[in-house]
C-alpha cells in the first residue's frame, strides 16, 4: 500500500492501514511516513486473497476509524 500527499498527521498520530471484506474490518498494519509519501508492507495474517472484488483498503487516524482519509476498491 502506497499514499501520496495524505496530511501530516500530527505529532502523536498515525495512520493504520486496514482491509474491509462483508463489513468486516481488520487492520492489516502501520502506515510509515516519509516527507509526502506514507507506505505500508508486510503480511496480512487475518484476510485471506486481498485483493478479491469488493474487498476495500482504508487507511485511517489512529482511533478515527470512522473517518477513513483514504479508500480505495478492489
Amino acid at each position: 500500500m502506497v499514499a501520496h500527499g495524505l496530511p501530516a498527521p500530527g505529532t502523536d498520530a498515525r495512520y493504520r492501514c486496514l482491509v474491509e471484506r462483508d463489513g468486516r474490518i481488520v487492520q492489516i498494519g502501520w502506515m510509515w511516513l516519509d516527507g509526502d509519501l506514507a507506505y505500508w508492507a508486510g503480511p496480512i495474517d487475518h484476510v485471506d486473497d486481498v485483493g478479491r472484488a469488493g474487498d476495500r483498503i482504508v487507511v485511517s487516524l489512529e482511533g478515527d476509524g470512522a473517518n477513513p482519509v483514504l479508500t480505495a476498491s478492489f
